[in-house]
């Protein structure tokens, strides 16, 4: 299974990165429970990649232990995924509780557009992809140009 690493633009567009992608998974708009407008934002390369079954190691660096587009964004999106390609509904957990109710009732009020965009994926989808949480904890944002390529390279083997 084929390893697929991807920046989470948290801090604005960052330079210098190589061998990844970036993705942009905005925590305001989870905060909101704008979730619709989450799935719309996501590019069609991360999407694709996972569809296709890669492991999709999303790094995003915060202040915090984990940054919200990690511990709330990659749960609703693997759900949101899972639940159009496949029709299964996930049991889904977030910070130790059960989510699932929860995101089944966001899911069944989507608009067409998110929908659209993941249904038009269906049909690259192949399973066994995981999207995996990288974060890294950064004191101040502006670190994190020189700091993750060496902590992706550290644990993931991945040349960004």
């Amino acid at each position: 299974m084929e390893n697929r690493v991807y920046i989470n633009l948290t801090f604005g567009a960052f330079s210098g990165l190589k061998a990844c992608g970036v993705v942009r998974i905005q925590s305001t708009w989870l905060e909101q429970k704008r979730w619709g407008e989450v799935l719309e934002d996501l590019d069609y390369g991360f999407l694709l990649d996972y569809a296709l079954g890669a492991n999709i190691y999303v790094v995003d660096c915060s202040k915090r232990k984990m940054s919200r587009a990690l511990w709330q964004g990659l749960p609703w999106i693997r759900y949101a995924c899972t639940r159009s390609w496949t029709g299964e509904e996930l049991k889904t957990v977030v910070r130790g509780h059960v989510v699932t109710e929860y995101f089944h009732t966001m899911y069944s009020e989507l608009d067409n557009r998110p929908l659209a965009k993941l249904r038009y994926l269906r049909r690259y989808h192949s399973p066994g992809g995981e999207l995996i949480p990288f974060p890294i904890r950064m004191q101040e944002p502006g670190n994190m140009l020189e700091k993750a390529p060496l902590l992706v390279r550290e644990a993931l083997g991945y040349e960004v």
